[in-house]
């Protein structure tokens, strides 16, 4: 059960972290605005440090956001199936969830630890390691897989209780 807490906190602190992602790009486009308008001035890095800022926001909050089924979900089928139908159809969309986060899992893993050992570098404004930016897909789908394997385990136990 601790294991459980410690994960769901996780999980917060990856919402925490997309929010707080979001505001860094709010306050530096706002600040670079506000420098062109007034004073002529602008700092070069701020549209390189918001793109990363996007693109960290997203793959932390997406394991956040299925936890708390703030994804996007088209469920026209499943609101149409009953019974038994649905709840295959709950497992199948999960078990299916499961193996793409692996996939994710398995090609982050090989392309963050290839840019690391070749040192592979990104040269813009900013001077950083490629890896340092693709360490978040490994992350990201580990942590989906884990909340996959949560959601099929809860549709089974639900089920179970029904019965």
């Amino acid at each position: 059960m601790r294991l459980s807490k410690f994960y769901d906190g996780l999980l917060v602190g990856c919402g925490v972290a997309s929010a707080a992602a979001i505001f860094t790009i709010v306050v530096l486009v706002s600040i670079n605005v506000m420098l062109r308008k007034f004073f002529q001035f602008s700092i070069p890095w701020t549209i390189e440090v918001s793109e990363y800022a996007l693109y960290f926001s997203t793959f932390i909050a997406a394991p956040w956001a299925l936890a708390k089924n703030a994804h996007i979900r088209v469920d026209l089928l499943a609101n149409a199936l009953t019974g038994q139908a649905s709840v295959l159809l709950e497992r199948a969309t999960n078990v299916i969830g499961f193996l793409v986060s692996i996939v994710f899992l398995v090609y982050g893993i090989v392309s963050t630890y290839d840019s690391w050992s070749n040192n592979a570098m990104i040269f813009k404004e900013l001077i950083i390691a490629e890896w340092l930016l693709l360490a978040i897909i490994p992350i990201s789908a580990f942590l989906l897989s884990v909340e996959f394997i949560r959601r099929l385990l809860r549709a089974v136990s639900e089920h179970e209780e029904k019965i």
